[in-house]
């Protein structure tokens, strides 16, 4: 009996382990991009209310800086493209108020990574 309640309790709690990952938010933007080359990159993670085309930002440094982009939703995945900048630098996508579960709770979130062209 107490196996069995042990067994069960450490099922749980690696159950727990693997759904709370699952609510992550991430995409598959790569860290290189040559100069005008075309950025696809998925989105995925737990989002309870649309992401707008609005809410995405990139910038270069601290600055906010032009970029042609669009963001699309094909089923429930979402795909951001964009041209790359000419100039070489690095880069931030932001993607701002992304209504997620953090932690088990509704919280708004900010996406951020960083690549360079």
């Amino acid at each position: 009996m107490k196996k069995s309640l042990v067994f069960v309790s450490v099922f749980a709690f690696v159950l727990v382990l693997m759904i709370q990952s699952v609510f992550a938010i991430s995409s598959d933007l790569r860290d290189v991009y040559r100069p005008g080359e075309t950025i696809i990159a998925e989105l995925q993670g737990n989002f309870l209310s649309p992401i707008e085309k609005e809410n995405v930002e990139f910038y270069r440094g601290h600055v906010l800086v032009p970029f042609e982009y669009d963001l699309v939703k094909l089923g429930d995945k979402y795909f951001l493209w964009a041209i790359a900048q000419e100039n070489e630098n690095n880069y931030t996508l932001r993607i701002k108020d992304i209504s997620t579960t953090v932690n088990g709770k509704t919280q708004k979130v900010t996406f951020e990574q960083n690549f360079s062209v």
